[in-house]
């Protein structure tokens, strides 16, 4: 681990520019340049402008970058090594955003206002611009965002978020900012607005690391300049801060692994403490839109796994036939599915509990607050008399067998949705015995 105390941009960049050519050119840092590979481009990027900010900067999509190359009598195939670019990992907080929308794109792709851009990507943009890179990923303006009357198109780039992290050259992560309003590098401009934190915070306790995604775009970043309210620190393959070091060897889907879904899927929303109460906490509509069912990345609520015992005591009770990144010939899905089989079971609801087998799961069955109709993440104050048919169907609940864990079976609660698919409405756990060991195995599509 390296740092620096906060300084100017020039101070930052340089420091920056230190440690990326090492990590390219160091013979001990094999293990970063081994993960350069010729990563698809996004669909879009903004394009920075020149380094003296004489123009602002644009949008730009990957088929006008092609156009581009084509016309300069290029047979090389478009990608990440060709047209290198950075990423930025940050909080949207609650400050009004500058997006990408249908209404205004056509006008991003002429230039991006600089007074309209929020302060913490301001300095994204100056740091790329300072360490002599053209391109720059924020998601925020490189995604249509959903808008009224459009539907915008997170559905199909949120799937390549993954990628689009792996693929960068670097990752700018502003550790530092709660929202956009909050400048990460002290600016040389008096009147250029914006917040600077002076708090102090360790690094596990910055308001990124609050962020679902945190965990996704900073395991498959291959090199992280993270800007903290105390220090610049760097991470990648060979120098990390918190990172564990292991050898990615596997398939990374919405927040969880592949090799460990049958374990990772069975997580459980930490209700909030109101009055003396716990009180769960219906989610946004955004959240309910970023990320699928059965990835805890659709909350923004405190977890807990009910796995927390070691993998060698969790014995899997699915077998994950295909996912939309290992997409099987004879699927026609869209979006963050999964193919599942295991021991599926029809369930009901009885005086509010679930329904099992006979077995009614009165203090063993934890449900997701998913108000569909939920505008703002309100707590549900009154949970003594709570309704829970209010919140799930009178009829097309199932429960899904995920895994064996010291004698006691766990599971998903699902709704289902239309033919073989499949929503997460909550989990479960009951005691295993030869009754469960007689449910038949059927295929599903979870969503």
């Amino acid at each position: 681990m390296e740092t620096l105390e906060r300084e100017t941009l020039e101070t930052v960049v340089q420091r920056a520019k230190t440690w990326i050519e090492k990590c390219t050119a160091d013979p001990e840092h094999l293990e970063c340049q081994s993960r350069a590979q010729d990563f698809e481009l996004p669909t879009r990027l903004i394009d920075v402008g020149p380094s003296d900010g004489s123009k602002d900067p644009k949008l730009v999509t990957t088929a006008a970058l092609e156009a581009k190359t084509n016309d300069d009598n290029s047979s090389e195939a478009i990608n990440s090594l060709i047209y290198p670019y950075l990423a930025l990992s940050y909080c949207w907080g609650d400050a009004k955003n500058l997006r990408t929308i249908e209404g205004n794109i056509e006008q991003m792709k002429k230039n991006i206002f600089w007074h309209e851009i929020p302060p913490t990507i301001q300095d994204a943009i100056l740091i790329t611009r300072g360490l002599g890179k053209q391109y720059l990923w924020v998601d925020a303006l490189c995604i249509v965002q959903k808008s009224q009357g459009d539907a915008g198109d997170f559905e199909t780039e949120a799937p390549k978020m993954a990628k689009v992290y792996g693929g960068a050259f670097l990752t700018i992560s502003a550790a530092l900012a709660s929202d956009t309003t909050y400048r990460l590098v002290k600016s040389q401009y008096s009147d250029a607005g914006g917040r600077t934190s002076t708090e102090g915070r360790k690094l596990e306790d910055e308001p990124i690391y609050s962020r679902a995604w945190t965990l996704q775009e900073r395991m498959l970043s291959p090199r992280l300049l993270i800007l903290s309210s105390k220090k610049l620190l760097w991470e990648c393959q060979k120098q990390k801060v918190y990172r564990q070091a292991t050898t990615v060897d596997d398939i990374y889907l919405a927040g969880h692994w592949k090799k460990f879904l049958y374990c990772d899927l069975l997580w459980q929303q930490q209700w909030l403490l109101y009055r003396h109460r716990n009180v769960p906490k219906v989610p946004t509509e955004k959240q309910l839109e970023r990320a699928p069912s059965w990835s805890w990345a659709s909350l923004d609520d405190n977890l807990e796994f009910a796995t927390d015992v070691d993998k060698d005591y969790c014995h899997s009770m699915i077998e994950v036939e295909g996912t939309y990144l290992d997409t099987p010939g004879d699927v026609e899905h869209t979006g963050e599915w999964l193919r599942l089989r295991g021991k599926l079971v029809e369930a009901r609801l009885e005086n509010s509990a679930l329904c099992l087998q006979g077995t009614v799961l009165k203090y063993s069955f934890f449900m997701d607050f998913r108000s569909e109709t939920a505008s703002e993440a309100t707590p549900i104050l009154d949970t003594k008399n709570l309704d829970v048919k209010s919140y799930l169907p009178d009829s097309g609940l199932w429960c899904l067998l995920v895994a064996e864990i010291l004698s006691f079976a766990h599971g998903l609660v699902l709704k289902r949705e239309q033919n073989n698919d499949y929503k997460r409405a909550g989990s479960f756990f009951l005691p295993y015995d030869d009754e469960i060991s007689e449910i038949e195995s059927s295929t599903i599509y979870l969503t």
